[in-house]
């Protein structure tokens, strides 16, 4: 793994400014006494198998002294169970300067980064996870479709509707709303299959504690369109302005359509880190019956055990010590290579 100091030199360019190989990310005491400097830190995690409370603790800690010198942590193209760590660390710290990116490593002294695309068929789903993806559909959104002051991509039906991603934190604070009253333009447009809105929040009679609560906020109009999916839907873009009669039959038209794009985008982007999910998953459970029937066959040849008796035994070991039988495995094996002879397999 490396880990990369970084500055932007102009726009969508970096350079590399220092370059430092590191086996784990509890070792970023030398990185840390740079920090002061200034500048985003970008990490790269892509080769990183593991990341335990101790290094989640770290990162946080590093964010944080960057965010004191208005730096960004930004994590490049780390695996998909590390990312969601990241993605839970950075919802329940606040941690708004910790990034997580798909540009590529700096190869070399410099590098370019890639320029979003400007339309969904370019989208290449495995570049994009699906809140990354939302977070783009949101983004087209806003600069497609005239008259939204914020914009917002739910995924999930009715009643396990999240917000996946949006343009600003008043778009989130909508969304919950809307999800903590169960009713409001996503929640109907969930229902009927069809796009809607108001122009007018303030004459708005279909949803009487959304419209009074989100005129309390500032919105004033509301427009839904909902991510179709064969005969139902699985989300909706949602766009809020602060003015009434902010959207044209134009934009209706133009965010039905990117509606009709995006479902497609972001069903295949979830389709697939599904399945990349649960390969990681079947590796790493393939890993795991390797290295414990190693372990067994050490302790039937050491031993004179059964089999049976053998994971029987490293299961007590684990159960009594809180140690998975995987990590007791997994030091039975490195003894055995090095020639150590284990009593307590919880050493």
């Amino acid at each position: 793994m490396e880990l990369l100091r970084v500055s932007q030199t102009e726009a969508r360019r970096f350079r590399l400014v220092g370059r430092l190989d590191l086996s784990s990310v509890d070792r970023l005491s030398p990185v840390e006494a740079t920090v002061a400097e200034g500048g985003d830190l970008h990490l790269d995690l892509s080769g990183l198998k593991f990341l335990d409370g101790a290094g989640l603790a770290r990162l946080s800690a590093l964010a944080r002294s960057l965010n004191a010198g208005s730096g960004k942590l930004v994590v490049l193209r780390p695996p998909r169970p590390i990312e969601r760590l990241l993605r839970r660390m950075v919802a329940s710290h606040n941690l708004d300067n910790l990034v997580i990116s798909r540009l590529p490593a700096v190869d070399g002294d410099s590098f370019e980064a890639p320029v979003p695309p400007r339309d969904l068929s370019r989208v290449i789903v495995t570049d994009y996870a699906p809140e990354a993806a939302c977070l783009l559909v949101a983004e087209l959104a806003s600069s497609t479709v005239e008259g939204a002051h914020s914009i917002s991509v739910s995924t999930g039906r009715t009643s396990d509707l999240v917000c996946a991603a949006s343009t600003s934190e008043l778009a989130d604070e909508i969304d919950a709303l809307q999800i903590e009253l169960g009713e409001g333009p996503t929640i109907d447009a969930l229902a009927s299959g069809r796009p809607g809105g108001s122009d007018s929040l303030i004459s708005e009679r279909r949803w009487p504690e959304f419209s009074n609560r989100a005129m309390y906020r500032g919105i004033a109009s509301v427009l839904s369109a909902p991510l179709p999916a064969h005969a139902s839907t699985f989300g909706a873009i949602t766009l809020y302005s602060t003015r009434e009669q902010a959207f044209s039959p134009e934009a209706e038209e133009a965010v039905e359509t990117l509606a009709a794009q995006a479902a497609v985008v972001i069903a295949n982007s979830l389709l697939y880190w599904q399945m990349a999910e649960l390969a990681d998953q079947l590796k790493q459970a393939l890993e795991s019956r390797a290295v414990i029937d190693q372990a067994k066959g050490i302790l039937m040849a050491r031993d004179g055990m059964s089999a049976d008796d053998a994971f029987a035994t490293m299961l007590r070991t684990s159960q009594s010590g809180n140690v998975k039988v995987r990590d007791i495995a997994q030091r039975l094996v490195l003894s055995a290579q090095t020639g150590a002879h284990v009593n307590d397999l919880r050493e």
